[in-house]
């Protein structure tokens, strides 16, 4: 098994029996397959299943808008491999310490549009009132002969 980019370049990936990938990227995992040998492989990114291009003897893997820890499993008529990945965040993005300053100035110019920068852990997400649906219907029935009654 290889890692190639797009175009079918070789990517050296595997560190120390690890994948690392950067994270919003697509990938190709490429098997050393004869052409009788590339039917029945199946492969999974975690609980995704890898779509297989058999012309290619290769799994799409993409990653996401995460990092984190994932395994990469590969089965087929030889068995079933095995792959840790680590997924990383792209190399462009901002460090830590870039982020924390822009939120510090960006909250200095405008108060209040940044959430702060202690990083709470626990939270939740509250509703209450009436629903859009309940709103129109008592509009509606508000409007007579072209007139709004309010």
């Amino acid at each position: 098994m290889e890692f190639q980019d797009a175009k079918g370049n070789r990517l050296a990936l595997v560190q120390d029996g690890i994948a690392l990938l950067e994270e919003n990227r697509t990938y190709r995992l490429a098997l050393q397959l004869g052409e009788a040998a590339r039917e029945g492989w199946r492969g999974w990114f975690g609980n995704v299943e890898l779509e297989w291009e058999r012309s290619t003897s290769a799994f799409v893997v993409r990653t996401g808008h995460w990092v984190g820890s994932q395994s990469l499993r590969v089965l087929g008529p030889q068995g079933e491999q095995h792959l840790r990945v680590e997924v990383l965040p792209r190399g462009e993005k901002l460090s830590g310490d870039a982020w924390a300053h822009l939120l510090r100035d960006l909250d200095t110019w405008m108060p209040g549009s940044t959430v702060g920068r202690e990083g709470g852990l626990h939270g939740e997400v509250g509703f209450s009132g009436s629903d859009i649906a309940g709103v129109a219907s008592a509009g509606a029935s508000r409007v007579r002969g072209g007139r709004t009654w309010w």
